[in-house]
């Protein structure tokens, strides 16, 4: 083990916030056929109770064309549509659309509604006016097809909140479930998923009931890729976001998050941004190449309670401009304040980032293990806060140092870390940096 001591004072940055014949099905249509039942079955039995949904068993297939709604990709068929989503809400059918066509509409209102989309294409039309393409405030199915925000289109639409492809808005939450599954989402000005509750929210354990999976999406530019506000156990797997201007998914104030199987590319901010949120499982997501780090948790605000209890594990998060994996809870003046959060990072591989493989600025009480830190531009681990346990970690070939923990004079409450068990090697400055003497409390051993 090589212990280096200096005087080297530059920590890590803070962090402020998809027949007749007797063949089989193509390839993807008894997929989409298994979703549309399952979603239609979820959102009746979860919503009987519900005035905003039927409560019937899902009902024969609605077809759009019904209404006046031909999908000839020029006219603007909203006024159509809605009447369908209108008759379906009070007979429990499920709304569909002739596969390959082309619909212009924006502002759908399918509360209560299943949409199966059947492959079609929902394109918003040329407008001034900014809508979502399908909104809706509480329960709701909608899969099968791609949603299109047209933002080429001759009016600009600059309002992410309202530009978006699906959002689900209710001030007090929701009874019942919201599913989107099997979607793509393209050339949206805003976000490509948005929901939000309650703007009078300032802890993430009052989040009100809304009920949410968002499963099998395809997100390919806007804001950010999926924004979720004050929600309570929602669910996002098996996602992709790409090229968005914002972060990929970003949850603020959400309560027992699960984002599980996702993959974010090339996004403007983080890769997955986890603010002011607790009981939240971040497993088995990549994270590549985006312009600040690939998973990011934290805060910043005193008027916000700060995220609790969350765990970052089997995390894929590489050549982040930014850091790998950044836990940050610092609030704005009051830098060099550990804050407890009780957070698990552990076999995550972090490599190939901006600056160090994984950092914790001010995130006190947490256990880091078993990570593959390896070939960052600066620290494979860095510590800027107390009481944190690391052990069993790997980090190899880091620019300069394997495990990186700071404090000084000026950061009195910084230390009292255990740091065990780790293997360190080929690290260019040294295998573990500590920057003043005067840290208190750090056991180092078995490295």
């Amino acid at each position: 083990m090589t212990r280096h001591l200096t005087g080297h004072t530059s920590g890590p940055r803070t962090l402020h916030p998809p027949d007749k014949s007797t063949s089989a099905p193509a390839p993807g249509v008894r997929r989409r056929e298994l979703i549309i039942a399952l979603l239609g079955g979820a959102v009746a039995s979860a919503c009987s109770s519900s005035s905003e949904t039927p409560s019937n068993e899902p009902g024969e297939a609605l077809d759009v064309s019904r209404f006046g709604a031909n999908g000839d990709g020029r006219e603007d068929e909203t006024a159509a549509i809605q009447r369908a989503l209108d008759d379906a809400r009070s007979s429990g059918a499920v709304v569909t659309f002739v596969r390959g066509r082309v619909y212009r509409a924006m502002g759908l209102d399918s509360t209560g509604c299943r949409i199966d989309l059947n492959g079609a294409t929902l394109r918003v039309p040329d407008s001034e006016v900014a809508h979502p393409i399908i909104t809706a405030k509480g329960a709701t199915a909608v899969s099968g097809g791609t949603l299109d925000g047209n933002a080429g289109g001759s009016f600009p639409r600059p309002d992410p909140d309202l530009s978006c492809g699906i959002s689900i808005d209710s001030e007090d939450g929701w009874s019942g479930l919201v599913h989107l599954a099997g979607l793509t989402i393209v050339n949206t000005h805003g976000h490509g998923i948005r929901a939000a509750t309650g703007n009078w929210i300032t802890d993430s354990e009052a989040t009100p009931a809304s009920d949410l999976t968002i499963e099998d999406v395809a997100i390919t530019g806007g804001s950010s890729g999926i924004l979720l506000h004050r929600i309570r156990n929602p669910v996002v797997r098996d996602c992709t976001v790409k090229e968005c201007s914002e972060s990929g998914v970003r949850l603020f104030l959400t309560f027992g998050a699960h984002l599980s199987e996702n993959t974010t590319t090339d996004c403007g901010q983080h890769g997955f941004t986890v603010l002011y949120s607790s009981r939240t499982m971040l497993e088995k997501n990549s994270a590549v190449g985006c312009a600040l780090s690939g998973i990011a948790v934290g805060g910043g605000s005193a008027d916000l309670a700060p995220g609790t209890h969350y765990r970052v594990v089997e995390n894929v998060c590489t050549s982040n401009s930014d850091s790998g994996i950044t836990c940050d809870p610092t609030v704005r003046g009051l830098s060099g304040h550990p804050i407890p959060v009780y957070g698990v990072v552990a076999d995550n591989s972090c490599g190939d980032n901006g600056i160090h493989g994984i950092v914790l600025t001010c995130a006190a009480h947490m256990n880091v293990r078993s990570n593959d830190c390896t070939s960052n531009r600066n620290s494979g681990i860095a510590l800027a806060t107390a009481h944190t346990k690391v052990s069993r970690n790997t980090c190899e070939g880091n620019s300069r140092y394997g495990i990186a923990i700071y404090g000084n004079p000026s950061r009195p409450r910084y230390g009292w870390h255990e740091v065990i068990n780790n293997h360190l090697a080929g690290n260019d400055v040294a295998n573990i940096n500590i920057e003043s003497a005067v840290i208190p409390g750090v056991n180092v051993s078995g490295d």
